[in-house]
């Protein structure tokens, strides 16, 4: 409910600002509030793709303002207001287009990442933000064991919000089966994302997703760490749980001659967690802004430590996944929907 209520509030702003540019170039805004009304309403029902359109529509008035000005030195005449408005229109259902597209083309992601300790070399399989039910359905989530057959992973790491609030009792029941058939094959490692601590509801206690995932096979971590083979894998509860323990707290009696990956849904501490001998963080939750221009801005205004991609810093190495789906509405117009996989490399 609040979820819905959220996304209203912001469907409601958006859609001032768009009513502003209908009346001030049609002179229409009765008729247009009319639409709008309807467009907010549908949004709701359809999986908010209604509402990417509108995000779109948004995006590209503010950027059509910010480039008027230097083109044009007078105000359009009013053939030429619509001819305008129109440009923007199909600039924005292009985008729209793309995006749900996008949110609908997963992407294999490859690093390489090399560590100076001894150990055999791993190729890893990580999953993030997969928010089952929007833009990836149970018939998506089968793929995943067909491309691990490909792939060949020593492990699969789950980094978080597999499950959020709009994720059906049924698709619940059909990712377990899925992922029991890949724990049969493949190590899998799971850590708790925001979405799955709730916000209107909670899917990790509505669905009891830990005690199934251990049912099903997967190694859930929370604020722990476990040895496997040559290599240690620490994983730690979302940001959101205010009681979640240190790294340093989690790692303490560690042998750290061996190579240490810590899986932390949120990118944060990054420095903290340099300091400490992490030799590589994986995370996901920024979505790489999904919705452009979300990411430049965000790197702009120093929202989050990092927001997508691979960093190498002395022996320290993060990991920031865009994720494989999307939140909210099934639309992405920032970077790609991926499986990360890297290869881990002994110096």
């Amino acid at each position: 409910m609040i979820l819905t209520v959220m996304m209203v509030v912001i469907a409601i702003l958006i859609n001032i600002f768009i009513a502003y540019h209908f009346k001030k170039y049609l002179n229409k805004h009765r008729v247009v509030a009319a639409v709008i009304i309807v467009l907010v309403a549908v949004s709701v029902s359809i999986e908010m793709i209604i509402l990417g359109f509108l995000i779109n529509l948004c995006i590209c008035l503010i950027i059509a303002d910010l480039i008027y000005p230097l083109i044009f030195k007078t105000k359009l005449k009013r053939p030429y207001q619509k001819v305008y408005l129109i440009g923007v229109l199909i600039c924005s259902l292009s985008l729209s287009v793309y995006g749900i597209y996008n949110a609908n083309n997963i992407v294999i992601t490859n690093y390489q990442v090399s560590i100076n300790k001894e150990f055999k070399d791993k190729k890893i399989m990580a999953l993030s933000d997969i928010h089952l039910g929007t833009a990836v359905k149970t018939v998506d989530l089968k793929q995943l064991v067909t491309q691990a057959e490909k792939i060949k992973p020593d492990m699969i790491f789950l980094v978080g919000d597999v499950y959020d609030e709009n994720t059906s009792s049924d698709e619940v029941d059909d990712s377990m089966k899925i992922f029991t058939q890949l724990a049969k094959s493949y190590p899998v490692y799971y850590v708790i994302g925001n979405h799955e601590v709730g916000y209107s509801s909670s899917p990790l206690k509505e669905y009891n997703i830990l005690e199934r995932l251990q049912l099903a096979g997967v190694n859930t971590l929370n604020d722990e760490y476990v040895e496997f083979e040559d290599i240690n894998i620490v994983g730690r509860q979302d940001y959101k749980i205010k009681k979640r323990k240190p790294v340093e707290q989690i790692i303490n009696g560690m042998n750290q001659n061996k190579p240490v990956i810590l899986l932390d849904h949120q990118p944060r501490s990054l420095e903290e967690n340099k300091k400490l001998g992490i030799d590589l963080m994986i995370s996901g939750h920024t979505h790489a802004g999904q919705v452009f221009p979300m990411l430049p801005l965000w790197n702009l205004l120093g929202i989050n430590e990092m927001n997508y991609g691979y960093r190498h810093d002395d022996n320290f190495n993060a990991i920031v996944s865009s994720g494989m789906g999307t939140w909210g509405f099934a639309m992405r117009t920032s970077k790609n929907c991926e499986i990360v996989v890297i290869d881990l490399i002994s110096k």
